[in-house]
């Protein structure tokens, strides 16, 4: 919570990136994922629905299937060799 505003060194990042939030967080707000979302220059959001803020470790299977949808679109991608 006392941590530094990275916003911007999220902007820097040039890859695909994936936000995972559980519905039920209380401790970072949806409002938050929202502004990571959007400094960021590919993010793909993905809510993890009856979950709180561990969504790996509540509902592994769901997260589990989110990392694998994520993986397959990132495979799908042309080369930026």
């Amino acid at each position: 919570a006392a941590r530094p505003d990275s916003r911007a060194d999220l902007a820097r990042l040039a890859v695909p990136s994936l936000v995972l939030w559980g519905e039920q967080d209380v401790l970072s707000p949806r409002g938050e994922q929202d502004l990571m979302v959007s400094a960021l220059r590919d993010a793909r959001f993905v809510e993890i629905p009856e979950c709180g803020h561990l969504p790996a470790v509540e509902d592994a299977p769901a997260t589990v299937a989110a990392l694998r949808a994520f993986l397959r679109d990132v495979r799908s991608l042309p080369s930026r060799s």
